[in-house]
């Protein structure tokens, strides 16, 4: 089973406080090459008193463009190295 890079998953961020909504990257979706089934693979997963509604957003990849890797814009709080 083959799977080919289908496009990101961003989840959706209404507009708080007056402020500008937003997509953030979650994850990605790939496409298996035999039954084209779509398997998702999420890196995060957005927090409720984020603002988040639960809707995520899959955007298919631009022809020619490979995935990318945005980093998260979060706090900074914890102890783990990545």
């Amino acid at each position: 089973m083959a799977r080919v890079y289908f496009g990101d998953i961003c989840a959706y961020f209404p507009a708080k406080g007056g402020g500008k909504a937003a997509y953030t990257k979650v994850g990605a979706v790939f496409q298996d090459t035999e039954n084209k089934s779509f398997a998702i693979k999420l890196d995060t997963m957005p927090l409720a008193h984020t603002n988040w509604e639960g809707w995520l957003n899959i955007f298919e990849k631009d022809a020619g463009s490979s995935p990318t890797r945005r980093s998260y814009k979060g706090t900074d709080d914890d102890d783990i190295p990545f």
